[in-house]
């Protein structure tokens, strides 16, 4: 959960995955919200940064989460912060 101000202005909902493939636990971010008003503030990066951030705490593999090709905010921050687009499902890592 992300405050600006003392109030609520995004969250980052997520949740541990295991890959049988290397073996190790990943992290799947299911949802970033962030206040219409608030965007462009650094919220959702810092709240990305924090899920990332756990991730390594945890030792995991792998980041992962989905952005709808339609959905040109998330899709143009995730080239800013140099994912791997994955086109034919719409998964970043």
């Amino acid at each position: 959960m992300a405050e600006h101000d003392g109030q609520p202005a995004g969250f980052a909902l997520y949740f541990f995955n295991y890959s049988t493939w290397v073996g190790r636990p990943g992290i799947y971010l299911e949802d970033l919200f962030v206040e219409p008003e608030l965007r462009g503030l650094g919220i959702g990066k810092a709240l990305l940064q924090r899920v990332a951030a756990v991730a390594v705490e945890n030792g995991c593999q792998r980041l992962q989460w989905s952005v709808l090709d339609w959905n040109t905010p998330p899709s143009t921050s995730t080239a800013r912060w140099e994912a791997i687009f994955w086109t034919s499902g719409g998964m970043c890592a």
